[in-house]
């Protein structure tokens, strides 16, 4: 066997520490004679330990695999977080396979067996249970376990050595005692020497132990940085906040720098947050399960109430608690049950079934209406400040700053009222279900007049009613059904969508259809009623049940809409002055969509991330239940600081380009027939500077700077528009003016040389060349020319020769001035014929080498002055490579098919970086001056990458360019552009501070979050 052991482990700070420890004890484990005599192993001579945890989703590695296959033994390294690893029980599985089950050893550092352990080890092959433990070095500290490892780690040796642990233990007393006794013997003849000795011996330890202590730190980093974002995900981002500033160098701090953590800190302050999305604000958390929430009138406040009937006051601005009130308590020492809570006209109310409290909004108690025990509800109307509490037999109305019984109403015609209230905008009206306590009598719709007390009693085809809803015209909805399905065999039930009006006994229109019986009992539903005007008055009701949203014509009860989402929706939200509607789906998502004409913006779709019980927006905060969660979410729409707006327009933002001394920048609007506008700024300033309209004839094969002010549109046939900025003046003329010259294609692809003079422009067998500065053209060719089929090229740094390749055939070099063929490249370079294709021929800045981006799945790196191959480098791409030299070209900067983006090592012939998340197709990137990051872009957002580190340390959404010069970034939304100020780390702690002034984690958190 190549390997003695072989040590699975979770990447996490503990389970790390460990591992190291185990591989270092193993390899210089000092093997007593009588042991190495007897089993014939003199030491443990290689012990595997992988160094990083293998992306999941892919196989086992090939390294990994074939260490497992040559290792004698498993050592698995077993703690809470063991049980969620797929690798580790990957690997064990594996070696299983590949062994046997009795060369599986365990070390149990944290927790208990049945919860460190994967079932793996628990059970063998037919499900009996197995005792795997080796070796147990559990502590409360790290001091205690490393105590205990020095004992336990001989449990491990003595497998591997062939002996027995006493046999071990044993000898090592022996020995322990010889070094005792000669030390005292020899000490004081070496005294002297060791004190020079020992002092260089301590000096490089004590740098050894810092190295090492700094890569556990980094490591830690890491991982703290993984939890921030895991953090933000859930929606807790105070907690991310101080997690990610945790793993960063800082006062009284001096671990040392990683990126993960600086992008995880950027990620959680939203530093380049355009304000047009929203997300995660702050985490409302409580002990217990949150059972509802309201809020306040202003929005300022969000009360909510948990299954133990605690009563939480949170300031929605920063999420502080303001107050809890615990439980009320009755005369007989039962909690009261709270049936509703809320700020109203600056004081906390709470109503439960022993009457009214009033607290004032620092949660101390200031009066209090009790009740005669028979409330079983209670709502509200936040504008009008009354309360209102009902039973069975009467619904009480109270004012909230006088606490004066307003009113009092009782159901008529023997009827009861049913527990739910329902109030139009002006509370003009109350509408709510009732119930007769004679056997098979109808059920009922009780509608009050506010003004006059009047309360009519509405007939219905339904006798058990679902949703009301009611304006202040008096008009009523209802949702029922007739009968008693609670006890039919039935799977569908006829539904009754019915409208009413006061003083009429029938209902106005009835719309029925069937829905599953099932749905009733398992779906939440909601009844909106609404008035808006845009270019003409609609007025909808809009029914939700299950998966369907129905939009009826509140006047006639025609359908107009019915929309079928992906999962349940638990909660509906519905616009009072437009055509939007939010659903709110069990799985998390929060759609927006025109419930008029059923479209879904999915550009405004909100990922809560978990299963959702009820939403509510107000002042554009979205506050979130969970489905049995502690946790109410707050979302919010979020502004980068320094973010300034630069552009709102209608017209759609497609690119923007920054010229080569970063003095200007354009943003190119709208695309095709529809026409293409440049406006231009001042990279400074922002402030604009001119703009250029284009009507286009052909296709647009070239646009950006040609010099420091001027600015160059090409068409595919032959038209140039030149604009300069500094002077606005514009030359729009067409190149090709020669009757010979048969140009006449709509689409084609263009190259410019780098000193931009030239300018190659090609599709399939036609091409010219155009001579910029003497708005010429030099060279051309049509279809009767013996080039054909052109399906990439790639131009001089000079614009005199163009390296061209035909579809089927190698490439070759092309004189600009005359059309010769100077020389061919050899027969293996044969591009990919994607819909890119014209990207697959890159030239490195100082025209040293080509990569050409071959068929064979490879990129073969051409050295141009020898004409050899220098390399072949592992590439797929069929459809849209990207492919771009370093300014140094020292590294390959790529993306293929897989959209994962890498960095080649040209020196070292191997990849430096692999991103581990798949991007979009990456547009355009941006190297710095020295090199250590780079920029790239996708159509969602930019990505800077710290080259060194080899790691992201922003995500920009929208982002779409950098300007170094001012260390600014622009980024884009629809027809927005925005310039926010480039954050540094200090800019990013400064900011932490600002946002959660005085935050901090406590020492329950940091052994939470594991972070020491």
């Amino acid at each position: 066997m190549k390997y003695d052991a072989f040590i699975s482990y979770r990447h996490s700070d503990l389970d790390m520490y460990i591992a190291k420890k185990v591989h270092k004890a193993l390899e210089t484990f000092k093997v007593p004679r009588s042991v190495a005599k007897k089993s014939g192993k003199k030491k443990i001579k290689r012990v595997f330990r992988d160094q990083e945890e293998l992306p999941i989703g892919s196989d086992l590695g090939n390294n990994i695999a074939a260490a497992l296959e040559e290792s004698e033994y498993l050592l698995v390294i077993c703690s809470p977080r063991t049980p969620e690893s797929y690798w580790v029980k990957q690997e064990i599985t594996n070696f299983i396979k590949m062994h046997d089950r009795e060369h599986v050893l365990a070390i149990l550092i944290e927790g208990e067996p049945n919860e460190s352990f994967p079932e793996e080890l628990l059970k063998d092959e037919n499900g009996n249970p197995v005792e795997p433990l080796a070796a147990d070095v559990r502590g409360s500290s790290r001091s205690e376990m490393n105590k205990k490892f020095k004992t336990e780690i001989m449990r491990l040796a003595a497998p591997i050595l062939s002996c027995t642990y006493d046999d071990l233990r044993q000898r090592h007393r022996e020995r322990r005692m010889k070094k005792i006794i000669a030390s005292v013997a020899i000490a004081g003849s070496i005294i002297s020497a060791l004190g020079i000795g020992f002092g260089l011996y301590n000096a490089k330890m004590a740098a050894e132990i810092r190295k090492n202590y700094q890569e556990k730190q980094k490591n830690q980093s890491k991982y703290l940085a993984d939890t921030s974002l895991d953090l933000l995900e859930k929606g807790d981002r105070e907690a991310a906040v101080l997690v990610a500033l945790s793993a960063l160098p800082g006062e009284g701090n001096e671990r040392p720098y990683t990126p993960q953590a600086e992008y995880a800190l950027c990620d959680a302050l939203y530093m380049y947050e355009s304000g047009n999305e929203m997300h995660a604000d702050r985490l409302l958390h409580h002990d217990f399960i949150v059972s509802n929430f309201e809020y306040s009138e202003n929005g300022d406040y969000v009360t909510t109430k948990d299954t133990a009937n605690n009563v939480t006051l949170w300031r929605v601005e920063d999420g502080t608690k303001v107050a809890t009130i615990n439980p009320i308590y009755t005369s007989g020492s039962f909690i009261s049950r709270v049936y509703y809570a809320n700020v109203i006209k600056d004081r906390l109310v709470i109503c439960t079934g022993d009457g009214i409290f009033f607290y004032d909004l620092d949660g101390n108690p200031t009066s209090s209406i009790p009740s005669d025990g028979s409330i079983n509800n209670a709502f509200a109307n936040l504008s009008t400040g009354e309360i209102y509490v009902s039973s069975v037999n009467n619904i009480d109305v109270y004012d909230v700053l006088t606490e004066e019984k307003l009113a009092s109403y009782a159901p008529t015609d023997g009827g009861k009222f049913t527990s739910r209230l329902y109030f139009s905008p002006e509370s003009k009206y109350i509408a709510t279900a009732g119930y007769s306590e004679e056997e098979n009598d109808p059920g009922f719709i009780y509608l009050i007049s506010r003004e006059t007390g009047e309360i009519f009693n509405l007939g219905s085809k339904a006798n058990s009613f679902t949703n009301l809803s009611v304006n202040d015209k008096g008009e009523l909805f209802s949702v029922g059904y007739y009968g008693d399905i609670v006890y039919t065999d039935a799977e569908e039930t006829e539904l009754f969508l019915e409208k009413h009006k006061f003083g009429n006994p029938d209902p106005v229109w009835v719309y029925d259809f069937n829905v599953a019986r099932a749905l009733l009992f398992t779906s939440a539903s909601e009844l909106k009623i609404r008035s808006y005007e845009d270019t003409t008055v609609h007025n909808e009701t809009i029914f939700a049940l299950a998966t369907h949203i129905y939009t009826l014509d509140s006047e006639t009860g025609e359908l107009i809409n019915k929309i079928t989402v992906a999962n349940p929706i638990k909660n509906l939200l519905i616009s009072s002055i437009s055509a939007a509607g939010y659903a709110a789906e069990d799985n998390g998502n929060i759609d927006v969509y025109n419930l008029t004409t059923g479209l879904q913006y999915t550009s405004a779709t909100v990922i809560i991330g978990h299963d959702i019980e009820k939403i509510g927006l107000k002042n554009g905060v979205l506050c979130v239940q969970g489905s049995m969660s502690p946790d109410v979410d707050l979302y919010k729409y979020h502004e980068g600081p320094g973010m300034k707006e630069i552009v709102n327009s209608d017209n759609s933002i497609s690119r923007i380009l920054v010229s080569d001394d970063e003095s200007f920048y354009a943003i190119k609007h709208g695309y095709g027939s529809s026409g293409t506008t440049f406006d231009f700024y001042d990279s400074k300033t922002d402030e604009k500077k001119g703009s250029v309209e284009v009507s286009e004839a052909g296709y647009e094969t070239y646009s950006g700077f040609i010099s420091d002010e001027e600015f160059l549109y090409a068409e595919s046939r032959g038209r140039m528009l030149v604009y300069n900025i500094r002077t606005g003046t514009t030359e729009d003329f067409e190149l090709i003016k020669d009757e010979n010259c048969i140009f006449d294609v709509y689409y084609g692809e263009a190259k410019i040389s780098s000193d931009r003079t030239k300018l190659f422009l090609y599709w399939s067998s036609q091409y010219y060349v155009a001579d910029i500065p003497a708005r010429t053209v030099k060279q051309y060719s049509d279809n009767s020319g013996t080039i054909t089929g052109i399906a990439s090229s790639c131009i001089t740094n000079d614009g005199k020769q163009v390296y061209l390749v035909k579809g089927d055939e190698t490439a070759f070099v092309m004189n600009t001035e005359d059309g010769s063929i100077v020389k061919t490249l050899p027969d293996d370079y044969k591009i990919t014929n994607g819909t890119d294709s014209e990207l697959s021929l890159v030239m490195s800045p100082s025209e040293k080498y080509l990569a050409v981006c071959c068929r064979d799945a490879c990129i073969r790196l051409y050295d141009i002055e020898s004409g050899e191959t220098v390399d072949e480098i592992p590439f797929v791409s069929t459809d849209s490579p990207f492919i771009r030299f370093s300014a140094d070209e020292k590294k390959l900067f790529l993306q293929g098919d897989d959209y994962y983006f890498r960095i080649y090592n040209l020196e070292t012939k191997s990849f430096d970086y692999i991103s581990s998340f798949q991007t979009y197709k990456v547009t355009f990137l941006y190297e710095s001056e020295d090199g250590k990051t780079v920029s790239y872009g996708t159509i969602p957002a930019m990505v800077i990458l710290d080259v060194e580190e080899k790691a992201e340390l922003a995500s920009i959404p929208g982002g779409a360019a950098y300007i170094s010069k001012y260390e600014k970034v622009l980024s884009t939304y629809l027809g927005k552009a925005y310039s926010f100020p480039h954050a540094t780390l200090e800019d990013l702690k400064e900011e932490a501070k600002k946002q959660f002034p005085g935050a901090s984690l406590s020492e329950d958190d940091k052994i939470k979050y594991h972070v020491d």
